[in-house]
């Protein structure tokens, strides 16, 4: 995967989370938008009375307890590389903590990139375009987590 050519997937989103930590269990389970909601939300169990009619598309999953004693559950991996305000929780979190040094993102070509630099500095920048910009921070922050579990500085 060229990470000059990362294209927003669930893949991707699956890569992202390893890199992380996260153990994906299965890169290929039932999963949608729940109704009431609109979360991403997987199926319970493979049975077919746990797969309800919104769970049209498939997609990596991890489990995370639920309280119960030996009980877990199957949790769809977020939309990391297209949805920015996902892409802003768990993998923006975990660049701050592996890198100390302070980053931020900046435009350039009218795409946003990763930048490393000391100290600390998060600007805002004004949004044009929603999508673009959607899309491109969150590919940015994909794309900043891949190259941190390669340990490859990023340029």
């Amino acid at each position: 995967m060229s990470l000059l050519r990362l294209e927003p997937s669930r893949e991707l989103d699956a890569k992202v989370a390893e890199v992380m930590g996260w153990k994906i269990t299965s890169r290929d389970w039932p999963q949608g938008p729940e109704l009431e909601c609109g979360c991403l939300e997987a199926a319970l169990s493979l049975a077919k009375e746990d797969i309800h009619p919104w769970h049209t598309q498939r997609g990596p999953v991890y489990y995370v307890e639920n309280g119960e004693p030996g009980g877990e559950f199957p949790n769809p991996v977020p939309l990391f590389s297209e949805d920015a305000g996902s892409a802003f929780q768990e993998p923006w979190e975990w660049l701050k903590r592996k890198y100390r040094l302070g980053f931020c993102l900046e435009t350039c070509n009218e795409h946003y990139q990763i930048v490393f630099h000391e100290p600390p500095i998060l600007d805002d920048r004004e949004e044009s375009d929603e999508d673009d910009w959607q899309s491109s921070a969150a590919l940015a922050i994909c794309a900043a987590v891949l190259k941190a579990g390669q340990e490859v500085p990023c340029n």
